[in-house]
């Protein structure tokens, strides 16, 4: 497989993205990763509410066999998510047809506004232009901070991407505040000896 080819067919993906989001469906994000291997660059199409509060480009554990992610590893080459029956050099605008036709439920689920994260997307696909993948996880550490880039280019310098927008979605582990915490935020905090002493 030739650098340029890779290139292109990873750049596609990202720009199918961007396809998707300029079609209403702005809540349908990235997830770049590099592979264990660390040979093949993959993404990952999932709604911002299967994406972690704690980091803008990274899933929730407990998600990964979720109907409502797609995913693209460059393992496939122009065989986007596995399909065999299109043509190879199809466009980015075409290929978010057949995305929104192919995974209605991804697609669904990412319908709707999303301006802070659709600019950071376009701002990301800037400073990656033309031969540079962000990646949020691999088989190394991964700064928790900034997203590095890799590129299959010789010589090309490596740029850190700001986090986007945080996602929606907590681990099983953590939970949102219950309704009685969330009307009264602050009773929790009471000591109880205090509460005695005001009761008289």
């Amino acid at each position: 497989m030739g650098t340029q080819n890779l290139i292109m067919q990873c750049r596609t993906v990202l720009l199918l993205i961007h396809e998707l989001h300029l079609r209403g469906y702005q809540r349908l994000r990235g997830i770049p990763a590099m592979e264990p291997s660390g040979k093949y660059w993959r993404c990952a199409i999932a709604p911002v509410s299967l994406v972690s509060v704690h980091h803008g480009a990274r899933l929730v554990a407990d998600v990964r066999k979720d109907p409502r992610i797609a995913t693209y590893t460059s393992r496939d080459q122009n065989r986007y998510f596995q399909w065999t029956d299109i043509y190879p050099y199809a466009s980015p605008k075409e290929l978010a047809i057949l995305f929104v036709e192919r995974f209605p439920e991804v697609a669904e689920a990412g319908r709707g506004s999303d301006w802070p994260y659709a600019g950071w997307y376009m701002e990301m696909l800037r400073l990656t232009h033309p031969d540079l993948f962000p990646y949020a996880v691999a088989k190394g550490k991964v700064p928790c901070t900034y997203l590095p880039t890799a590129s299959p280019a010789e010589h090309r310098r490596k740029v850190r991407i700001a986090l986007p927008p945080p996602g929606e979605a907590l681990t099983r582990r953590e939970s949102l505040p219950g309704v009685r915490e969330s009307l009264f935020p602050s009773l929790h905090r009471v000591p109880l000896s205090a509460m005695r002493r005001l009761a008289g």
